[in-house]
C-alpha cells in the first residue's frame, strides 16, 4: 500500500460508496473479441491456444470467478462496471473507494506495435524483410526488446526502483519510436474493454479534488499510482510493484466488501484488518 504523505481524512464507508471496474473480459463474447483484435499484449492473449474454443476453455474458470465477484459485489451495493471505459473512470470517482481489476502492459514491443516493419528493419539494419509481414512483426518486436528494452531490475526492491524501471522502459521506447514517426503504435498502458489506454489518458479522467481510495488490482501499478497521486494529492492509492493474482485478489476484495457491509469503516482499515488476520492465520 502506498500512502500519500499529505494528511487524508479517513471516512467510514459501506459497499454503496464503492465502485468496481473490470478492464479484462468477463464473458466469452468479450474474450473472443480480444483474441480477434490486434496482438497487443492484452490479457486474453495469455490464454491463446491453437483454436479459439480451446483458448476459452483455458480462460472460462477465471471468467466465472470474475463474474461471480461482480455479482456478489453488486448484490452488496457496489457500483460495478463490467466493461471499463475511460468515461467510467470519471463516473466511478463519484464513489469513495474505486477498485480497478485490469492488466498492465509494459513499454516492451508487441507484434501489433509494428506498423511499418520494412521501414523499421531498414532503420535498424535488421535483415528480416523477406519474411511475411506477420512473422516479420514478431521478429522485429523480439529484436527490439532484446537489443533495447531488456533492462535488468535495479538492485534492491524499493518502490522507487520499480517506478524508475518502468519509467526507463517508457523513455527508452520513446527514443526508439521517435526515430521513425508513424512506424510504431502502442506502448505502456492499462487494458480497457476497447483496448489499452496510456496513464495520462486515465489520470485526466480523475477529478483533482478526489480524496478517496484507488485500489489497483493491476500488475506493476506503481507508475499509475504515482501519476494518480500527482493528479489528486489527497487521495490514497493501494498498488503493487509486482504481479497480482486473481486467485488471491478476488476473494480478498470480496472479503473487504463483506466486512464493510457488516460494519462501515474506512476502506483502508478494512484492508489492513484482513491483512492482519491473514498474517495471524499463516504465521
Amino acid at each position: 500500500m502506498t500512502k500519500n504523505p499529505l494528511c487524508r481524512s479517513k471516512r467510514a464507508i459501506s459497499p454503496r460508496e464503492c465502485a468496481l471496474l473490470f478492464g479484462v473480459p468477463l464473458t466469452q463474447e468479450s474474450f473472443r473479441r480480444k483474441l480477434k483484435g490486434p496482438r497487443d499484449g492484452n490479457f486474453a492473449e495469455g490464454f491463446r491456444a491453437t483454436r479459439t474454443d480451446l483458448s476459452w476453455m483455458g480462460y472460462e474458470a477465471l471468467a466465472r470467478r470474475l463474474s461471480a465477484t461482480a455479482q456478489e459485489a453488486e448484490a452488496l451495493g457496489v457500483r460495478v462496471f463490467r466493461e471499463m471505459t475511460l468515461s467510467d473512470i470519471a463516473e466511478a470517482c463519484q464513489y469513495e473507494a474505486v477498485t480497478i481489476i485490469s492488466h498492465w502492459r509494459s513499454a516492451q514491443f508487441k507484434p501489433a506495435d509494428i506498423v511499418d516493419p520494412a521501414q523499421i528493419a531498414r532503420e535498424f539494419h535488421v535483415a528480416d524483410c523477406c519474411q511475411p509481414i506477420s512473422s516479420e512483426s514478431d521478429c522485429l518486436a523480439k529484436w527490439l526488446n532484446t537489443h533495447f528494452l531488456s533492462f535488468l531490475p535495479e538492485n534492491g526492491e524499493s518502490l522507487g526502483a520499480a517506478i524508475r524501471l518502468q519509467s526507463a522502459l517508457i523513455e527508452k521506447r520513446a527514443s526508439i519510436t521517435s526515430r521513425i514517426p508513424g512506424a510504431f503504435c502502442g506502448g505502456a498502458a492499462v487494458e480497457f474493454s476497447c483496448g489499452f489506454r496510456e496513464i495520462t489518458a486515465i489520470t485526466e479522467q480523475v477529478p483533482r479534488s478526489f480524496m478517496g481510495v484507488f485500489d489497483l488490482t493491476i500488475c506493476n501499478s506503481l507508475l499509475l499510482a504515482e501519476s494518480l497521486h500527482h493528479r489528486c494529492p489527497h487521495c490514497l492509492v493501494i498498488a503493487t510493484s509486482d504481479l497480482t493474482f486473481p486467485d488471491f485478489r478476488l476473494p480478498f476484495y470480496l472479503a473487504t466488501i463483506r466486512l464493510l457491509s457488516r460494519r462501515p469503516v474506512p476502506y483502508e482499515d478494512a484492508v489492513e484488518t484482513l491483512k492482519r488476520e491473514l498474517r495471524r492465520k499463516f504465521r
